[in-house]
C-alpha cells in the first residue's frame, strides 16, 4: 500500500483522491455492508447568529425582522451602549414590536435590582403596567464621562400568540456619576389578555440619543 486512499473515494482514477461530497461536509457510515456517503455535519444545541446593527447618537437601537417560530429561545446583546447626553442623567428603556408597529399601553410589568458600589448598598426599581421597561436603576452616566453599559436580553418564544411573551435581561456597566461601578439586572414581562407574536426589541433614552451595537442570535435545541 501507498498510503493513497483506495479506490472507494479515488474517482479520478489517477491515484489522488477526488473532490467528493461538499463543503463543510463529513464522511458518515451508513452501516455494515453499506457505501460510506457524505453527509451534513450533526446539528446540536447552540447559538445561531441571525444579525446585527448599530446606531452612532441616534433615538433608539433596535432589532427587527429575526425573531420567527424557527427558534423558541433567542438573546439580543447590546453591546458598548453610551449615551449622548452631555450631562448626567438619563436611564434606558426597552419596548417590544407587532405587527411592525411598538407596543406602548400599559403592557409592561418590570424590575431591576442590584447593588449600588459607591456604598454597597442594594437597590432596586419596579413597576406595573407601564408604557416601557425601565432597564437601568439610576440612569446611565453621561457620554463626556465615558460611561458604558451592555445589556444581554432573552426572549421566550416571541412568535406565539397563545402566550404572552417574557423577556428576562441582564445590565452591567457603569452607572451614573454619584453611583459609580454597579451591578444590575432584572425583568421584564409583557403582557396583555390578547397575546400577539413579538417581531422587535427596542432600547432607547429617556431624554437624548444613544450610541452602540446590538446582535441578535437564536438558540437551536438539536
Amino acid at each position: 500500500m501507498s498510503g493513497i486512499v483506495g479506490s472507494r473515494l479515488n474517482i479520478r482514477g489517477s491515484g489522488l483522491v477526488g473532490s467528493v461530497g461538499t463543503d463543510g461536509q463529513v464522511l458518515t457510515s451508513s452501516g455494515a455492508g453499506v457505501g460510506h456517503t457524505f453527509e451534513d455535519a450533526a446539528g446540536g444545541g447552540a447559538w445561531n447568529f441571525l444579525g446585527t446593527d448599530s446606531v452612532s447618537d441616534g433615538a433608539l437601537l433596535e432589532t427587527t425582522g429575526l425573531f420567527s417560530s424557527t427558534y423558541k429561545l433567542y438573546m439580543v446583546v447590546i453591546s458598548n451602549l453610551r449615551s449622548e447626553k452631555a450631562s448626567p442623567v438619563q436611564n434606558i428603556y426597552a419596548q417590544v414590536r407587532s405587527g411592525g408597529s411598538y407596543l406602548t399601553g400599559d403592557l409592561y410589568d418590570w424590575g431591576v435590582s442590584g447593588w449600588d458600589a459607591g456604598t454597597t448598598n442594594h437597590i432596586g426599581r419596579a413597576g406595573q403596567t407601564d408604557s416601557a421597561a425601565q432597564i437601568t436603576m439610576d440612569g446611565m452616566g453621561a457620554e463626556t464621562n465615558l460611561k458604558t453599559q451592555s445589556i444581554i436580553f432573552w426572549l421566550d418564544n416571541p412568535a406565539s400568540t397563545t402566550y404572552n411573551t417574557n423577556v428576562t435581561y441582564e445590565v452591567w456597566g457603569l452607572q451614573n456619576e454619584t453611583k459609580g461601578l454597579g451591578g444590575q439586572g432584572g425583568f421584564t414581562y409583557f403582557h396583555s389578555s390578547s397575546p400577539a407574536a413579538i417581531d422587535g426589541l427596542k432600547i432607547y433614552g429617556a431624554s437624548d440619543n444613544i450610541t452602540g451595537t446590538i446582535y441578535t442570535y437564536g438558540l437551536a435545541l438539536s
